[in-house]
């Protein structure tokens, strides 16, 4: 008896007879079983209307053939892919360097970048020409065009790295221009930083000494005047316009004086009188001067302390520009070659960092598996519908 396996039917439990088959349909030892299934019937029904596992397991084992074959033909395809694509190498060295953001700021900086590009014989020896004329529209230089391309992302990075150490890193498709720039920017980087930096300081001073002598063309003048002032009222430098309460003070007490003279020596003679008057009234005059602040010691007091204040704001500037020069001035003078040590050299690597072949492999394995499996089912599941139908 032949019975074809998705062709029985599962009866379920509670079923107690079989009365919705004909008996004339019922199968001899001699004639094959062949049973139609109720229309709600599944190919992977179980006893509880559940898919089965192990009919699942069963599926899929009978076409392992099409899974394995699917499975390698996803790996072999993006394994040769990966091999068309573009390759990058990443070659990096350690070096201390006390200000290293300035460098790693330095290191994204186009007017520095072509500085190193113009100075440096040996990138325009490794730059690729042929790039570098496929990708230029004639409207730049070659060397600017250079510039873009070490400006690129990722292509040029300074960093510390797990163990605080700074890193200089490049990414580059030829593994040895990647290691010979990797050696030799660092260094360029400092000294290119520090031209850059001693041309904006030399613009700086020179400003300063512009200003500095126009301060000195100012204040010339302005000591004369007070030179002047001094030399006319040397009374000057006692007075205070602090003082000019305790000057009408005394004024008054002098007044108060001449007052009590004149009632004392009423009888006095008439010229002792009028002496005491004229003084009474001069008394008088000064504290009404004084006290309006139009005394003439008054006023070139208030001038003089004007004088003096440009004069010490002067001052104050030009020894600020004169610390400035001495900063600049010893700035330039200084040699920082020493603050650059190279922890380690960078070499060639032998291994591209970009694409990364067993990451893109093992996905695209992963991929090509469920897609296998998902097709797998697919077929099945079509092959089982269609036996019913056939069977309907």
């Amino acid at each position: 008896m032949i019975i074809d396996d998705f062709k029985v039917p599962i009866i379920k439990k509670g079923v107690s007879s079989v009365s919705s088959l004909k008996k004339e349909s019922l199968p001899s030892e001699s004639t094959p079983v062949q049973i139609v299934p109720p229309q709600s019937w599944s190919p992977y029904a179980g006893e509880d209307d559940t898919i089965d596992l192990f009919e699942l397991i069963n599926t899929l084992w009978k076409r392992k053939l099409l899974i394995l074959v699917i499975s390698l033909l996803s790996l072999a395809g993006s394994f040769v892919s990966t091999q068309f694509l573009p390759k990058t190498y990443t070659s990096s060295v350690l070096f201390e360097y006390p200000d290293w953001k300035e460098l790693a700021q330095s290191v994204k900086n186009p007017i520095i970048l072509d500085g190193i590009v113009r100075r440096n014989q040996i990138i325009n020896n490794f730059l690729p020409h042929r790039e570098i004329s496929e990708n230029s529209s004639g409207q730049i230089s070659p060397e600017q065009k250079a510039v873009q391309l070490l400006l690129g992302k990722d292509v040029l990075k300074i960093e510390l790295n797990e163990n605080s150490l700074t890193e200089l890193t490049v990414q580059w498709h030829d593994p040895t221009f990647a290691a010979e720039l990797a050696n030799l920017l660092p260094e360029q980087l400092r000294i290119e930083t520090r031209l850059r930096k001693i041309e904006a300081l030399r613009k700086e001073e020179n400003q300063l000494d512009i200003e500095r002598e126009l301060l000195i063309d100012y204040e010339k003048p302005i000591q004369n005047q007070i030179n002047q002032l001094i030399s006319e009222y040397p009374q000057l430098l006692l007075f205070s316009r602090n003082s000019e309460r305790d000057e009408i003070s005394e004024l008054e007490t002098a007044l108060g004086e001449r007052l009590s003279n004149l009632s004392i020596l009423e009888n006095s003679s008439e010229i002792e009188n009028s002496r005491l008057i004229r003084e009474v009234e001069q008394l008088r005059e000064m504290i009404g001067q004084v006290s309006l602040g139009k005394g003439e010691l008054y006023l070139k007091r208030i001038e003089f302390d004007r004088l003096n204040s440009e004069l010490n704001g002067f001052n104050q500037r030009l020894n600020a520009i004169d610390k400035r020069i001495f900063e600049i001035k010893k700035f330039i003078s200084l040699d920082d070659s020493s603050f650059l040590v190279y922890l380690t050299e960078a070499i060639p690597p032998e291994v591209p960092s970009k694409p990364k072949v067993r990451l893109i492999v093992a996905l695209s394995g992963v991929v090509g598996l469920f897609f296998a499996i998902f097709l797998c089912f697919t077929i099945e599941f079509v092959k089982n519908f269609q036996n019913q139908k056939d069977l309907t």
